[in-house]
């Protein structure tokens, strides 16, 4: 077919039928009249950025054309983050995976009543390329050196735990044994915040999150796999459904989730240092499936924030200051006070606390701190509203909670700790927790 005679809105038609790239490129190579109809036409590389991502409205068409074929180029190589794997182009990659979950606004559709998915074409990028690059198989970035580029990795590792959770996407996971030491540690060992509660601790998070992912995933360690895969598909963990942007996000109402703990003795040696030959059971909160916690914001008769609750948690907001992405100053945080509910082994619970804003956390917006007291009453009977509670708490029975709400709002993982008068936070008997949100 001698395509120079043909019209060129009729060459133009038939490209934009090709589906590969690279069958795109070869069409447009036939002749020199392909070639300027073709692949120097913007509209017909807009069309196939359009098809492949959310589109990027301040950029011209020339620029379109070359962030298209750079990202193209990165996401069709060969990188993978497995151990023992190394690549050159690591950081390059991470850096478009890190501007893609800060892309442009998603497309939203609800398909059944009460349920809105997403349409965002680079949420599915994302999920396609980290699991083509095996980016969430592994706590281990040995295809990365030190430093920034790893924190990096570990909080784009954060960023998208949604997508580690997924079953349906298979990624494997295997027992831990530096996970599962480091989730045990105390705070004075392994805090969950640096620098004055403004900097998340990356790594050990990420630890927990493979720690949970493990439990989850393992059908023969008999812990929380068969309550996990039971669950009804819009109650798995889920990501983000609008753009993510710094500053504070209040919570949804209904979690679900779990928390995890040693016996005396066990947490103790392994804290200090176990032997080749120790095995320590993980005890986790299953005997009525997994939690449930509701979340209350918005409550008239809201109490005041105990002080000994502060005492042991740090979490007023006028305490805590952070410098802002601009840097021109110091700000305090923005903060939402919530009452929480639950049962916890057949047992009521009540919790109060705090969510506040966190800055960027390399480059990734979303993510927030999270603080709260759980207590019993001392007598749970008759019933008392949620407000009357913290006024009768038993003192001798208080755990503190201290985590992170990762971006979207929909995931938070972090430490527990017995709070009691005669506890000691650096000495506690403490265990991770992970929970997220089923609205």
């Amino acid at each position: 077919m001698a395509f120079n005679n043909l019209p060129a809105e009729m060459n133009q038609n038939i490209a934009s039928f090709v589906g590969s790239d690279q069958d795109f490129v070869n069409f447009g190579a036939i002749c020199k009249t392909t070639y300027h109809e073709v692949l120097q036409c913007p509209i017909l590389w807009k069309k196939r950025f359009a098809c492949v991502f959310d589109m990027t409205s301040h950029m011209s068409g020339k620029d379109l054309v070359e962030l298209y074929k750079k990202r193209q180029g990165l996401l069709h190589s060969d990188i993978s983050f497995a151990p023992g794997q190394s690549h050159r182009l690591g950081l390059r990659y991470l850096n478009l995976i890190c501007k893609l979950i800060n892309g442009e606004p998603l497309s939203l559709r609800t398909f059944t009543p009460g349920i809105t998915l997403s349409e965002s074409l680079n949420l599915d990028v994302i999920k396609q390329a980290t699991v083509k690059s095996h980016l969430l198989n592994t706590v281990v970035a040995s295809s990365i050196r030190g430093g920034k580029p790893l924190l990096k990795m570990m909080a784009i590792q954060l960023a998208l735990y949604h997508i580690a959770l997924d079953l349906e996407l298979q990624i494997p996971v295997h027992p831990s044994f530096e996970a599962q030491r480091a989730v045990y540690q105390t705070s004075a060992h392994a805090p969950v915040f640096q620098k004055s509660y403004s900097v998340v601790n990356v790594e050990w998070l990420l630890l927990a999150g493979h720690f949970f992912r493990y439990h989850l995933f393992c059908e023969y360690e008999g812990t929380l796999f068969h309550e996990y895969t039971a669950l009804d598909k819009k109650e798995y963990p889920k990501g983000w459904t609008t753009k993510l942007e710094p500053g504070l996000k209040k919570l949804g109402r209904k979690w679900k989730g779990a928390y995890a703990y040693l016996l005396s003795g066990d947490i103790q040696a392994i804290r200090n240092g176990p032997s080749p030959n120790d095995v320590f059971v993980d005890n986790l909160d299953s005997q009525d499936g997994l939690q449930t916690m509701f979340l209350e914001f918005d409550d008239p008769n809201m109490p005041a924030w105990p002080n000994h609750f502060e005492i042991r948690l740090h979490t007023v907001p006028n305490g805590i200051k952070f410098v802002p992405r601009q840097r021109s100053s110091i700000s305090t945080p923005k903060a939402a006070r919530f009452m929480a509910s639950g049962s916890d082994n057949n047992s009521a619970f009540r919790a109060s606390g705090y969510v506040h804003e966190l800055p960027l956390q390399h480059s990734i917006p979303g993510f927030q701190r999270i603080t709260m007291m759980k207590y019993y009453t001392k007598s749970m009977r008759p019933p008392r509203p949620a407000h009357v509670f913290p006024a009768v708490h038993d003192e001798t029975h208080i755990w503190a909670y201290e985590g992170v709400v990762l971006p979207g709002g929909n995931i938070m993982l972090g430490r527990w700790w017995l709070a009691n008068n005669m506890a000691n936070a650096d000495v506690a008997e403490s265990g991770p927790f992970l929970f997220w949100c089923i609205d």
